[in-house]
């Protein structure tokens, strides 16, 4: 039997070893971890991510609501298509939501993905894997996990998937072919269904004159004269979006309608009024605009607060990020249907985002909201040179977010604020193995790094390093030339017996070993512990590290009776050097259960092993990433020994 069970690791039954953990670009969790059969994995009734609930004034979309139930009876995918425009407001992703919780009795799975790109896409098929298989460690690669569930979705039946705001079809049409679920499409392409390859396409225009104006009527409290409603109506080009916003501000200043029209006619600057069926970004421009005065009145820093907000990805902004003078502001902004709350956070609407932006660019104010959203980011992200084992940071939400902020930075002005958030957000999702994601803000912080520093000076040390890791994540030999460069820095600023060339060495040593390359991985090992322990006082925790390191690298060419020895060393020392409830203590005891085992002794690899879980279950709890591997570890262990 040769099958992997860690990162840095061999098959049970093969040259065997566990986590290296040395240096800023350490990975910490397991890779390559083979999921349970999709066919063996029961849907379980009533898993569902809808977070945002359902519009209680939704109005003139009665008959695509019920075409769109109506499509769905039986195996069917439908796209939801927006035929006129080619552009937001107009409810589809509305219409998708009020389907999917009128029906989730019928479904025991509703899964609905934010799906812009292909690597949205995969991320939320990701995510709905480890949704199904709760007890599997969340470091399974995105791409992995990906796979797994379009293999669960084809082999299941009672699921709703919606996939919304796709741009082509061409990403999703290997969703759409030979499911048996209901998939609901929501773009703004009108593409016709044979370019979609679907049974049914559902155009969404804007609303007919009378339903807005019912809408209208619902949404604001002066909502009772139903000429100057129509009027209104019409005027906004009966966009529901642009609707809801008009009546959140009349409601919200005890306005009416009549002043509000007159203040929507009297309103200058970036575009000209809009007529019924006009452009829906136009529309949403000057609704903001007349709404943003009002609120500045109240809170000047509000104002602010938009523009950095319209700099995020629209959806899941953590609440975190706000402090409570903040919450204060967005709930001000709420009132005003500027941005929504919900129980998975805060969401900007891409219209308004885009007229926000729009504004803030012609103020040549874009580049100080994108940098008040990196600061926003960067306080959940503090300064440190690498992410302990017992923090496992909750920061994976904020990676559209990073990448958001980042395409609207100048690239011409190097900002290593912006470099740490790309820098400390790669490293996060290499922690969760998910390399991919990673490496273009890895590989951006490196650029920003360089370019505020130049080539050689040691501060790039780390940056090249979280890269190295990255790739080598990825199997990537130019993962190599990058940690070279890192030892390389070191060495020429620190002198080559300097306590902190150790474990840029060890990172050296453990690309190595992810490359297969043992035999060149071997000298770097038993480098960076001779340096460590002449640089070292006797007994320090890092000493263990590095003996598990030179194990790793003995136990990749074979020697397993000098790698069990070493890591029994390595396990004394570090329970003599830090405290019982230790959380590195886990992967000493994981990896001297994988050198018992390839020593021959099972009783010993499966009882270490145990006491692995044991120990992570109480520190780290049962979702940690080095929890997940130990559980691994030992399932594996007692499967092939029971």
């Amino acid at each position: 039997m040769n099958e992997p069970i860690g990162p840095r690791s061999a098959a049970l039954g093969g040259a065997n070893s566990g986590i290296i953990i040395t240096g800023d670009g350490a990975q910490l969790g397991a890779s390559a971890l083979p999921l349970p059969r999709p066919g063996d994995v029961p849907a379980p009734r009533g898993l569902s991510n809808l977070t945002k609930p359902p519009a209680l004034d939704f109005v003139g979309r009665a008959d695509a609501l019920a075409a769109l139930g109506t499509a769905l009876t039986g195996a069917a995918s439908v796209v939801v298509s927006q035929v006129v425009y080619g552009l937001g407001g107009v409810g589809k992703s509305e219409l998708a939501l009020q389907y999917a919780t009128a029906n989730r009795e019928h479904y025991r799975v509703i899964w609905w993905i934010t799906a812009e790109s292909p690597e949205q896409i995969e991320a939320g098929l990701a995510q709905l894997t480890r949704f199904l298989v709760p007890e599997h460690p969340v470091e399974v690669p995105t791409r992995q996990a990906a796979v797994w569930a379009k293999t669960w979705l084809l082999e299941h039946d009672g699921w709703l998937l919606v996939l919304d705001n796709v741009h082509n079809p061409a990403q999703v049409r290997d969703l759409l072919a030979q499911m048996r679920g209901h998939i609901i499409v929501t773009t703004r392409r009108d593409l016709g269904a044979r370019a979609w390859r679907v049974r049914e396409l559902i155009a969404l225009d804007v609303l007919s004159l009378e339903a807005a104006t019912d809408l209208l009527m619902l949404s604001a409290a002066d909502g009772k004269d139903r000429e100057p409603a129509t009027r209104l109506a019409a005027a906004l080009g009966c966009l529901p979006l642009a609707i809801e916003q008009a009546g959140a501000y009349i409601e919200e200043t005890h306005g009416d309608i009549t002043a509000y029209l007159t203040k929507l006619d009297e309103t200058s600057g970036l575009y000209a009024p809009v007529a019924h069926r006009g452009d829906p970004e136009q529309t949403i421009s000057k609704i903001w605009r007349i709404s943003m005065r009002e609120v500045e009145r109240t809170s000047p820093a509000a104002l602010a607060l938009l523009r950095a907000l319209s700099c995020f990805a629209p959806d899941d902004i953590p609440l975190t990020l706000f402090d409570e003078a903040a919450l204060r502001d967005l709930a001000l902004l709420a009132s005003y249907s500027l941005v929504k709350r919900s129980a998975g956070g805060v969401a900007i609407h891409r219209l308004v985002q885009s007229a926000v932006r729009a504004q803030a660019r012609d103020a040549r104010l874009l580049d100080a909201a994108a940098r008040d959203a990196l600061s926003m980011l960067l306080t959940r992200l503090p300064e440190r040179r690498a992410f302990a084992l017992d923090e496992w940071p909750e920061g994976l939400d904020l990676h559209p977010h990073a990448v958001a902020v980042a395409s609207l930075m100048p690239v011409h002005q190097p900002s290593m604020s912006l470099g740490r958030l790309l820098r400390d957000t790669s490293r996060l999702l290499n922690l969760h193995a998910r390399f991919k994601e990673a490496f273009p803000l890895a590989e951006r912080a490196l650029t920003l790094a360089e370019d505020r520093f130049g080539p050689d000076h040691p501060a790039l040390i780390g940056f090249l390093t979280n890269l190295a890791a990255t790739l080598s994540g990825l199997r990537r030999d130019d993962a190599l030339q990058h940690a070279v460069r890192a030892v390389a820095i070191a060495e020429a600023s620190l002198g080559p017996r300097h306590r902190d060339l150790a474990p840029r060495v060890g990172n050296l040593a453990a690309v190595y070993i992810d490359l297969d390359r043992a035999h060149d991985a071997l000298p770097m090992a038993r480098r960076a512990l001779a340096i460590a322990t002449a640089t070292l006082p006797p007994g320090h925790p890092d000493l263990g590290r590095h003996l598990g390191n030179l194990a790793a690298a003995l136990a990749g060419v074979g020697d397993h009776e000098q790698a069990l020895a070493l890591e029994l060393q390595a396990l004394d020392l570090t329970e003599r050097a830090l405290p019982p409830d230790h959380p590195e203590l886990v992967v000493r005891l994981g990896n001297l259960a994988l050198a018992h085992h390839a020593a021959g002794d099972t009783r010993q690899a499966i009882a270490c092993a145990a006491r692995a879980v044991t120990l992570a279950v109480r520190i780290l709890g049962p979702r940690h990433p080095t929890t997940g591997w130990a559980q691994h570890l030992s399932r594996r262990l007692v499967t092939h020994h029971p």
